[in-house]
């Protein structure tokens, strides 16, 4: 449940809206897709830290390209191999601190690295995000950019006001970047909730009747905050892919 309340929590605002107070624990689902004619089950990660340590990308680019290097070539030339990373943040490109926190830099060449591993497989790689990782919102709702709130919708407050648009600036061209390296980009909709049900559920045990429950309470806030989400992304000209042709939603 605690992971599950990590995404439905990832909120644009605090509900108070008098202090920054969203959730600093970055999580990550990873789930791995097989289409080789062996009907082989999808293998998940499951990646969360809290503040102060590494973030999800780092330990997840390690062990999943560990998993990857263990895989037997394609049979076929029609296999295709899914790579779908389901996060509460989008990566960051955090230029004014030196902590190896190069999220999408990590990403690109993690994308760089499968393709040659996995060379006789067709991959495709996609990152769902929930909220945007200390990016300043162009069109909020609550005028962060011009008015008296402006720190609001910038998420955590480790730079001074001073150097937030140097490091907002960063990390919308990360994300830029991981589009132009042919990583597909998207911000959550509701199959995407839905398959991180599935998962705790399937994979972790959780109760379903719970999860749905705590889905179904806040299921309108959830998409009108996604509604926005998506709205701030194509404002700071980041290209997102269409959850028509997301490869998690494929089938052979």
């Amino acid at each position: 449940m605690e992971v599950f309340k990590t995404f439905l929590n990832t909120m644009l605002h605090t509900e108070s809206n008098d202090h920054l107070d969203l959730p600093d624990v970055s999580c990550s689902i990873v789930q791995v897709q097989y289409d080789d004619g062996d009907q082989r089950p999808s293998r998940f990660f499951l990646f969360r830290e809290p503040p102060g340590f590494e973030h999800v990308e780092g330990k997840m680019v390690r062990e999943v390209k560990e998993h990857l290097q263990s895989l037997a070539p394609a049979r076929s030339e029609n296999s295709r191999l899914r790579i779908t990373c389901y996060q509460n943040y989008s990566p960051c490109t955090n230029s004014l601190r030196d902590d190896n926190k190069e999220c999408a830099q990590a990403l690109i060449q993690f994308h760089s690295d499968a393709s040659g591993i996995c060379s006789t497989y067709n991959l495709t790689m996609e990152i769902v995000f929930v909220g945007l990782y200390n990016i300043i919102r162009p069109y909020c709702f609550y005028d962060c950019v011009n008015g008296t709130n402006r720190r609001h919708c910038q998420h955590p407050p480790l730079y001074t006001l001073g150097q937030r648009p140097a490091v907002s600036t960063a990390n919308v061209q990360g994300l830029k970047s991981l589009a132009q390296a042919g990583i597909r980009l998207r911000t959550f909709e509701d199959p995407d909730y839905n398959a991180v049900i599935d998962y705790l559920v399937t994979q972790q045990g959780a109760d379903r009747q719970t999860l749905q429950a705590a889905w179904d309470n806040v299921r309108g806030r959830r998409q009108r905050e996604d509604g926005f989400m998506q709205r701030d992304c194509e404002g700071l000209g980041i290209s997102l892919s269409d959850i028509a042709t997301s490869p998690a939603y494929q089938h052979p």
